[in-house]
C-alpha cells in the first residue's frame, strides 16, 4: 500500500539559500580543482626531471597564490551559512546582501543547457588530453587532463543543482 507524501512547498527563502550556497560552493570547488591540478603538475614535472625547473616553479608559485583565495572563499561560505542560520525567511528577503534577481524556469533551463555544453566540451578536452598524453607523454597534457577533469565536477554539480531548482522555480 502506497502512502501519499506531501511535497514540500518551497519558499523564496529556500530558493535564495540554495542559489547562493551553490554559487559559493562551485567557486570553491573550481579553485580547489585548479590548485590541485597545479600541485600535481608540479609534482609530476619534478618527478620526471628530477629537479625544479622553470615551469615547475611557475606552477608551484601559482598553487601558492591560490591558497589564500581558497581560504577567503571558505570563510565567505561560513559567513553566509551563519547569516542564513541567524536570519529567518522574512529577514532574508529584506536583507540587501540577499537581494538578487532569482532566475526563472526558462533561465534555469538555459543555464542547464549551457552547463551541459560546457561539461561536454570539458569531457571532450579530457579525452583529447588523454590521447595526447598517451601519444607524446608530455607533462603539460597530464596537467591539462587533470585540470579539465577536475573542473568538470563543479560544472556537473551546478547543473544538477539547477535541475533541482527547476522544481522550486515552478512553485514560486
Amino acid at each position: 500500500m502506497r502512502k501519499n507524501h506531501e511535497r514540500k512547498a518551497y519558499t523564496k527563502y529556500d530558493y535564495i539559500c540554495i542559489h547562493t550556497k551553490i554559487g559559493v560552493v562551485a567557486g570553491i570547488s573550481a579553485l580547489v580543482s585548479m590548485s590541485l591540478a597545479l600541485l600535481l603538475g608540479t609534482l609530476v614535472a619534478v618527478t620526471k626531471s628530477g629537479r625544479l625547473d622553470m615551469s615547475s616553479l611557475v606552477t608551484l608559485i601559482a598553487f601558492v597564490f591560490f591558497l589564500p583565495m581558497i581560504a577567503k572563499n571558505v570563510k565567505q561560505y561560513r559567513n553566509l551559512q551563519r547569516k542564513l542560520r541567524e536570519k529567518g525567511p522574512d529577514d532574508i528577503e529584506d536583507n540587501p546582501d540577499f537581494q538578487m534577481i532569482l532566475p526563472t524556469q526558462k533561465q534555469l533551463w538555459l543555464f542547464v543547457v549551457l552547463l551541459a555544453v560546457l561539461a561536454a566540451v570539458l569531457l571532450a578536452l579530457c579525452f583529447l588530453m588523454l590521447y595526447l598524453m598517451a601519444a607524446y607523454y608530455e607533462t603539460i597534457f597530464l596537467i591539462m587532463f587533470i585540470l579539465c577533469g577536475t573542473l568538470l565536477l563543479p560544472v556537473v554539480a551546478v547543473m544538477v543543482t539547477y535541475i533541482r531548482l527547476l522544481q522550486i522555480a515552478g512553485q514560486l
